[in-house]
């Protein structure tokens, strides 16, 4: 009997360490989840000079092609809740508006490190013209580079593709656009481990109407095994060091805490 509660004992001693430590999900669950936040833009922030002088989000980029700001910029700039109700929250967004004439224009993000064996989702809100069929040279393309722009891959293009015909709200059903109804949600798992990625919104075409873009956020989601995860962070504590240590001794005596825990239970 006296071993047997000296066994419980050391069981419930050891989870109880696990529970302070943060470590109990991890036996239990036998994954490790770890959200990070790669990336958030809301375009509060006065823009400023990028690399050739155009404004753009800090350390982002902006392509003209369409320099015409008659009224409203043909070109990716900063938009003002005060003077048109099209940003998402807050005072603003980045926009473009459309021109009779050819249109190629660019916002690109800063260069991003994906990490590895990750989940990756871009999500942003945006107002744009559904896509149609009738309009096959209109484009609000979504791309990735992983060559710092010297090619990309187009993920979305929200005026063709029929999935990001979104909707409900009666501002896109009575005017043709999707205003801001629902979030527009793109995986981009597949550049997980990318330590030079950046993402392009590309206005191309003519006639194409307005595309607002607000409250741009890459979040990624890792998933490893616990043993694996305990090691990575023996490692990043300080090596082979007291703490990594101590954390793997832990961990493997409330294994062997656990198995003698359901071979008393046995007898």
């Amino acid at each position: 009997m006296f071993r047997a509660w000296k066994s419980h004992s050391i069981f419930l001693a050891i989870l109880a360490l696990l529970l302070a430590s943060g470590m109990a999900a991890v036996l239990i669950t036998g994954v490790v989840e770890a959200d990070g936040i790669i990336l958030r833009e809301d375009f509060e922030a006065p823009w400023v000079s990028d690399s050739d002088g155009d404004l753009a989000p800090q350390h982002w980029e902006v392509r003209i092609t369409n320099s015409d700001d008659t009224g409203f910029s043909k070109y990716w700039s900063q938009y003002d809740r005060r003077r048109y109700d099209l940003p998402y929250s807050g005072d603003y967004c980045a926009g473009v508006w459309w021109s009779h004439s050819t249109q190629d224009e660019w916002l690109i993000s800063p260069e991003l490190s994906f990490p590895d064996n990750s989940e990756i989702t871009l999500s942003f809100w945006s107002v744009y013209y559904v896509p149609s069929q009738e309009f096959k040279s209109r484009h609000n393309y979504v791309r990735v580079s992983t060559d710092n722009g010297a090619t990309w891959t187009t993920v979305a293009d929200l005026a063709q593709d029929p999935q990001y015909k979104l909707g409900g709200g009666s501002k896109g059903e009575q005017s043709g656009f999707n205003f801001h109804e629902l979030p527009i949600n793109i995986d981009l798992s597949a550049y997980s481990g990318e330590p030079a990625v950046r993402i392009g919104w590309q206005y191309c075409g003519s006639t194409i109407k307005v595309w607002m873009v607000d409250d741009v956020s890459v979040t990624s989601t890792t998933k490893v095994g616990f043993l694996l995860a305990l090691v990575r962070e023996a490692f990043s504590a300080d090596g082979w060091g007291a703490g990594g240590l101590i954390a793997i001794v832990i961990v493997a005596m409330a294994l062997i805490a656990g198995v003698i825990f359901r071979l008393k239970r046995k007898q």
